[in-house]
């Protein structure tokens, strides 16, 4: 009889055990885990968003914080329903074999690791003001880390996001049964366009 995991051994296994967490993922590739997980992230990085814009001194448009959380749930769901069609067209171009559900549920699940993140940055900022980050932009000020090329650059680098990605292949592998040389390709592909897009958003700011 196959053993059952449930949400907390799913993404706790994550950690200790990828391999099998993600094959019982793609086997039973619930969704609603990683609606759960996806709603958890944006809510526990409420605060980091609010401490990041106060620093800034970035003006906004006067809003009620329900109205913007809605409006940025909204938005994450959406992007995670177009993200798992590009997984899903990218990694049937390539050969691979596994469904939307499966690469949903993949994509939902790796975010409990942003998750992990915001709920170890927010405790530290609520505590000491500052904002952690586990890159070594950890040495630039806030203002250099997230808005010029050189802390882009080095934010690509946090430790948290690296593992996600590796998360993400190893998924890729499993679930979609890519050869291990195509999904190196596809997970490099990711990371060079992503950091692309990074430091060229932080040259436009």
């Amino acid at each position: 009889m196959e053993e059952r995991l449930n949400l907390v051994e799913r993404v706790v296994g994550l950690l200790i055990e990828p391999r099998k967490t993600l094959n019982y993922i793609g086997e039973n590739p619930d969704l609603l885990g990683p609606i759960i997980i996806i709603f958890l992230v944006n809510l526990f990085s409420l605060p980091i968003q609010e401490y990041s814009q106060d620093l800034l001194e970035m003006v906004q448009l006067p809003a009620s914080r329900s109205l913007v959380f809605s409006v940025q749930i909204f938005a994450a769901y959406l992007g995670w329903l177009l993200i798992g069609a590009i997984y899903l067209g990218l990694t049937r171009i390539l050969g691979g074999v596994a469904n939307y559900r499966q690469l949903l549920a993949l994509s939902g699940y790796i975010q409990f690791i942003a998750l992990l993140g915001t709920m170890i940055k927010t405790p530290v900022l609520a505590l000491t003001g500052n904002l952690i980050t586990f890159s070594p932009a950890i040495f630039l000020e806030f203002q250099q880390r997230f808005y010029t090329p050189l802390g882009a650059l080095l934010e690509r680098f946090d430790l948290l996001n690296l593992y996600s990605l590796f998360l993400l292949g190893l998924g890729f592998f499993i679930i979609a049964r890519l050869s291990r040389k195509r999904t190196i390709v596809l997970i490099g592909f990711f990371w060079v366009w992503g950091t692309i897009f990074s430091v060229l958003g932080a040259m436009i700011l």
